[in-house]
């Protein structure tokens, strides 16, 4: 599922028409309307605009971020865990832990180096899926970027302005 089929899933759970939220986030229809039906990509302000409106994480909207397929239902089963228990042990909300388990939603960084360390396996035990190894350079370098605080962001922002203007680095 795309951010525009996610989009349109989480803003139609959320009990708003497409027009209403767009109005709601302060942007044109016809614009929203292209990002649901995948014509166009958000920028980045607008992607912030619509996750705070939705009262969601930026991840939640990526169909294929990395963790998305993982093994934690495998991991969580040979701790001889419930859904429960697992998701306390890793301090998630079971409904939340539920639909990540599922692969509704997709699992964080911190949540799934949590599950790696409770089953004492190396973090990248939650990345062999071929949906990681596919994973798209800019969506993993925003998921990052979103975790920043603003003088982080402002910090990674000077620093790819900085690798840009290298030549061995430019396309």
């Amino acid at each position: 599922m795309g951010i525009g089929a996610s989009l349109k899933k989480i803003r139609k759970g959320k009990g708003y028409s497409a027009k209403e939220f767009a109005e709601k986030i302060k942007i044109p229809y016809s614009t929203y309307s292209n990002y649901e039906n995948n014509n166009r990509e958000p920028s980045l302000e607008n992607l912030q605009k619509i996750c705070g409106a939705l009262d969601i994480m930026l991840d939640e909207l990526m169909g294929d971020y990395p963790f998305r397929n993982n093994k934690a239902k495998e991991i969580r089963e040979s701790l001889g865990l419930s859904a429960k228990e697992f998701s306390e042990e890793i301090g998630v909300p079971e409904y939340l832990y539920v639909r990540k388990e599922t692969g509704e939603l997709p699992f964080l960084t911190e949540e799934s180096d949590k599950i790696c360390d409770l089953a004492g396996l190396p973090h990248s035990a939650m990345l062999n899926s071929p949906i990681f190894e596919n994973q798209n350079k800019e969506k993993d370098l925003l998921h990052h970027f979103n975790r920043l605080n603003d003088d982080g962001q402002d910090e990674a922002v000077k620093s790819v302005k900085i690798l840009a203007k290298v030549p061995e680095y430019k396309k």
